[in-house]
């Protein structure tokens, strides 16, 4: 009779669970911009140095990001890269 075999994150025939952590790690997806300047966006978001832009769920114009990225803003450079 075959017996089934239980997945055990543990076990060596499946790794270790920290494999399925690190797995996870490396394919989140890259933030789309890093923030380098705090700025407010036009809906009123406030986003500090060092976050990521867009927030989730917000889905800006290209427009926009080129903006954001160019020297026209009202910083006189860049606000995110």
């Amino acid at each position: 009779m075959k017996e089934d075999k239980v997945f055990d994150r543990g076990s060596e025939e499946y790794g270790d669970a920290r494999d399925m952590e690190d797995y996870e790690e490396m394919n989140k997806p890259e933030p789309e911009h890093v923030v380098l300047v705090n700025f407010t966006d036009e809906d009123g978001t406030v986003y500090w140095a060092g976050s990521v832009y867009p927030q989730e769920g917000c889905n800006p114009s290209a427009e926009r990001i080129a903006y954001l990225q160019s020297d026209e803003t009202a910083f006189g450079r860049p606000v995110i890269m």
